[in-house]
């Protein structure tokens, strides 16, 4: 009997689109990977839950392995620096902190944190994520109900650095990798190999059509257009890390991805507006091979 080739993905969902990255690993190699992407307009938990049955239904996802995201906007993050290497002691002074960070108490919320560099004083650069419980709660009963269960849960932040950090090869630059989703944006800062910044702004725009039509306005004279208010949200994003960062310095280059929509004429774009280099992240999509072709279009 021919052995069945099992699956793993990587899924993400929001009340506009619900999109998976699927490959099967040979060794460490993904291989066979395919982006699959439906879009909608699901505003109440039952049109949603009927979208993603129909979705693991069409695509025979089933048996896959899976690993879902939950996006920055949900969730609270920092980059904080902690006196200890040793994880458990991390994980104590993070849980102890947790009202500093959040209006819940710790019975309220999920909490995990991810070393990001150890320093020579003993010091650590750590990411925290705090989620408040009904989040992860209602994420989960969705991917039941359609038949998933998570191996994890992963954070969108967790996903962008492991993403930038394994695939940006060009040294020792401080710069700006902003995703755009359906459901919002993410900008986050590395400095060189250290991710240092991250915030999530929740936005409802079609990256599709601005990405073709980027300095198309808006239908209303308060409506400044799609690129324009994305570029708003980028000079605010960019001008906090500058505030927060001890040197004062901003980022040499700002980045832009987008799993389904090629990025050329919105960073040429941005780049006028912003008077600041925009590119696209083609370092992270010609690490999909075949895919990151037909996605770049």
């Amino acid at each position: 009997m021919a052995r069945k080739i099992t699956y793993t993905g990587i899924m993400q969902i929001d009340a506009h689109s619900i999109s998976m990255l699927r490959f099967r690993l040979t060794g460490a190699t993904p291989e066979d990977t395919t982006f699959i992407r439906v879009c909608g307009e699901w505003n109440d938990a039952e049109a949603q839950q009927q979208a993603l049955c129909d979705f693991v239904e069409a695509n025979g996802l089933q048996q896959d392995t899976v690993y879902s995201v939950l996006p920055r906007y949900d969730v609270t993050t920092r980059v904080i620096t902690l006196p200890s290497h040793d994880q458990k002691e991390i994980a104590g002074m993070v849980r102890f902190s947790v009202e500093e960070y959040v209006p819940f108490t710790m019975d309220e919320v999920v909490i995990d944190q991810c070393i990001l560099r150890k320093m020579d004083s003993g010091e650590s650069e750590t990411l925290i994520a705090i989620a408040h419980k009904d989040v992860v709660d209602k994420h989960l009963m969705l991917l039941r109900a359609a038949g998933i269960a998570p191996e994890k849960v992963l954070l969108s932040t967790a996903c962008i650095y492991s993403a930038a950090l394994a695939t940006h090869k060009k040294g020792p630059e401080r710069y700006a990798l902003v995703s755009l989703a359906a459901g919002g944006i993410e900008i986050s800062v590395i400095d060189g190999e250290n991710p240092v910044f991250t915030r999530g702004i929740a936005m409802t725009q079609d990256w599709q059509k601005i990405a073709e039509n980027p300095d198309m306005t808006g239908e209303s004279l308060v409506d400044m257009g799609g690129a324009e208010e994305l570029a708003t949200e980028l000079r605010g994003s960019l001008s906090a890390y500058q505030r927060e960062t001890p040197t004062g310095e901003g980022v040499d280059v700002v980045y832009l991805a987008c799993a389904y929509a090629p990025m050329e004429k919105l960073c040429e774009s941005l780049s006028q507006k912003m008077n600041r280099e925009c590119k696209p992240a083609t370092f992270i999509l010609e690490a999909l091979g075949e895919t990151a072709s037909a996605l770049m279009g």
